[in-house]
């Protein structure tokens, strides 16, 4: 809980106790804005609306009164927080085998609930926005059978990181050259040289009967 006599500037801060009490001491004349940070407690959100204090202030007497005694109403409303998730590639830089997209599952208490793509357009990065805070939320990545990466997940300063361990690199696949060669004149040589083969063999005989010794 905060006094403020301008909104930039806490001029006083304090925590109240377990008797939801707190007390600033010190304070000079004047006019003071009173304002509360949400406390959220089994995944709801507690919190006040800020409100105008004078000191002192006049009691039922119409008498100053320096001890200013306000009570605030709590308003109590479901817990909401973001998530947020980036991918990192450790890959010693190398991105030739790097899928151009990855798919993300957001999972609340081990049911998928939503789905983002993460890609270089939005730098492998995305907010998951407005979520309960009352649940577990873990995320799972759907890599395909042709990815060499395995993903570790872990949390730093509030933040989900997914990163990516290329696991194998693959051999490349040398390519079938291709010769340009043709197969349907195969018939037709093959018929061609059939007939070449008879008419060398006729010609052959009728020079050999031609010189035959009589």
């Amino acid at each position: 809980m905060k006094a403020l006599t301008a909104p930039e500037t806490p001029d006083f801060t304090g925590t109240t106790d377990e008797n939801g009490r707190v007390a600033f001491a010190g304070l000079n004349p004047g006019l003071y804005l009173v304002s509360g940070t949400p406390v959220i407690i089994g995944g709801w959100a507690y919190s006040f609306q800020s409100f105008l204090t004078s000191v002192p202030t006049r009691n039922v007497d119409d008498e100053w009164q320096y001890d200013v005694l306000s009570t605030i109403k709590l308003e109590r409303s479901p817990a909401l927080i973001d998530l947020e998730c980036v991918k990192v590639w450790d890959d010693d830089n190398r991105g030739t085998y790097r899928p151009v997209q990855i798919e993300i599952h957001l999972m609340q208490d081990g049911q998928h609930i939503d789905t983002v793509i993460l890609n270089s357009e939005n730098n492998w990065h995305h907010i998951f926005k407005d979520l309960p805070a009352d649940h577990v939320y873990t995320l799972n990545e759907i890599l395909g059978s042709d990815v060499y990466y395995e993903p570790e997940y872990s949390i730093e300063n509030g933040v989900y990181v997914i990163t990516n361990r290329r696991t194998v690199t693959p051999t490349p696949t040398a390519p079938i050259p291709e010769t340009g060669q043709l197969w349907w004149p195969v018939p037709i040589l093959a018929g061609a040289g059939m007939i070449l083969f008879v008419i060398g063999w006729i010609l052959h005989r009728k020079w050999s009967q031609e010189h035959e010794e009589p």
